[in-house]
């Protein structure tokens, strides 16, 4: 159990590395959002509650 919990607790360099990229990004507001890819993953999700 403890090697569990501490795979958890370990930060994916990627991951934050990722993460402080789109901090940046949105920052200095030079991060967009695809509106087509958000709507379509919406429409997707919404399909399989439904299902």
């Amino acid at each position: 159990m403890h090697k569990v919990s501490e795979a958890m607790n370990t930060p994916d360099p990627e991951r934050v590395a990722r993460i402080q990229s789109l901090k940046k990004r949105v920052q200095k507001g030079t991060y967009k959002v695809d509106a087509d890819k958000v709507a379509e993953s919406m429409l997707k999700e919404l399909i399989k509650d439904l299902l």
